[in-house]
């Protein structure tokens, strides 16, 4: 899957699992442009997301797995009586073919919402539906350990557009993100992400505006405007 829009790179413009490279255009006013397609199925599941005019992710749903395919990893999630996933093979595509296999486990709440990310060591919190804290597991080098903390808009969040993946993964935010603020390690202090949407009829993103400010670094724009192809079975 080239990279994955999981919170550590969709806000650092930023790492993965899904997505590698995108069709980025700057504008007039040196803002960057990300253009996608999404499909979608009468279940409201991803079936295939371009980003750009290249990158393609597909998804493949049994009853007991989600195959999710990008260009240079795979994910295969292994699902619970719950239709949660609780554990994941990753694979990557070099050499002509699928190598490198490792196991990634999961963990949740009662209430559904995902508790612990084994694929990236992240601990989470939440509060009124909302993920509120996203924490780097302490074994990890406290050098380059991450640490996410998040606000909200009073807008409905449709589906996942942070990962690209769905409620088998835990349930959804209710609402939109209005600001992320991060910290890596000793390297980054206090960066912040703000978020503004334009929604369509449906309550689906059309166009959602992010801009980085961090102390003694630029401050970037990004554009991120979303299209939709739903899907019959």
């Amino acid at each position: 899957m080239g990279k994955k829009l999981n919170f550590t790179i969709l806000f650092l413009i930023f790492t993965g699992l899904f997505f590698p490279s995108c069709d980025k255009k700057n504008t007039e006013d040196d803002s960057v442009n990300v253009n996608y397609k999404i499909y979608l199925d009468n279940e409201n599941r991803f079936i295939k997301i371009i980003e750009g005019s290249e990158i393609t992710t597909t998804y493949q749903y049994t009853d007991s797995t989600i195959k999710i395919t990008g260009s240079i990893s795979r994910h295969t999630y292994f699902i619970n009586d719950q239709s949660l996933a609780d554990s994941c093979l990753v694979e990557e595509y070099h050499f002509g073919g699928w190598h490198s296999p490792i196991m990634r486990y999961y963990k949740y709440y009662k209430d559904g919402y995902m508790e612990f990310n084994g694929e990236e060591g992240y601990w989470y919190k939440y509060a009124e539906g909302n993920r509120t804290e996203a924490t780097q597991d302490s074994s990890l080098s406290e050098f380059d350990r991450r640490e996410y903390y998040y606000t909200y808009t009073c807008l409905p969040n449709t589906i996942d557009l942070e990962s690209f993946m769905g409620p088998f993964m835990g349930k959804l935010n209710t609402n939109l993100i209005s600001k992320l603020t991060y910290n890596v390690g000793n390297k980054l202090k206090d960066a912040n992400v703000e978020f503004s949407y334009i929604l369509d009829s449906k309550n689906y993103v059309k166009k959602r505006t992010e801009i980085f400010t961090a102390i003694g670094m630029p401050t970037t724009k990004t554009i991120r405007n979303y299209q939709y192809i739903f899907l019959n079975k």
